[in-house]
């Protein structure tokens, strides 16, 4: 009896059908016995189960590269942080840069402006000057004619009398 009592597992094989379930119910050993076979096939899964956690803590390994989690890699990322910072430096210096360029170029203009507008105003002046001294030729011109030939006038009146 006691032979009877002690199961293996690999007895009830009538049992199983070719899916590998338990089909009979009525044996409460038997399942037992087929979930304790089950639990064995289940730890042959964890078995690859645990291979894939090695793939996930390389996985993980790469994560703590990434998120910088070793004192050795921070020096690393430190380096490229400043190499960023130097890039952020060098945008703000390209940036003084063109503002300089341009307030030169608007003073430039400003200075062509204001160097136009004197020329004009120069030759404006220049053209008034011009004016005024044909003005005073003529007036002066006028005036002459009048006392130079002021003398034949009287001449003629004094003919015709």
């Amino acid at each position: 009896m006691k032979d009877d009592d002690i199961d293996f597992g690999d007895d009830d094989d009538d049992d199983d059908d070719d899916n590998g379930y338990d089909n009979d119910d009525d044996d409460d050993d038997d399942d037992d016995d087929n979930d304790d076979d089950d639990d064995d096939d289940d730890d042959d899964d964890d078995d690859d189960d645990d291979d894939d956690d090695d793939d996930d803590d390389d996985d993980d390994d790469d994560d703590d590269d990434y998120y910088d989690n070793d004192n050795d890699d921070d020096d690393d990322d430190d380096d490229d942080d400043d190499d960023d910072d130097d890039d952020d430096d060098d945008d703000d210096y390209y940036f003084i840069i063109i503002i300089i360029i341009i307030i030169i170029i608007i003073i430039i203009i400003n200075i062509n402006i204001i160097i136009i507008i004197i020329i004009i105003i120069i030759i404006i002046i220049i053209i008034i000057i011009m004016i005024m001294i044909m003005m005073t030729i003529t007036i002066v011109a006028y005036k002459l004619s009048q006392y130079l030939f002021a003398w034949k006038g009287d001449v003629a009146c004094d003919m015709r009398s």
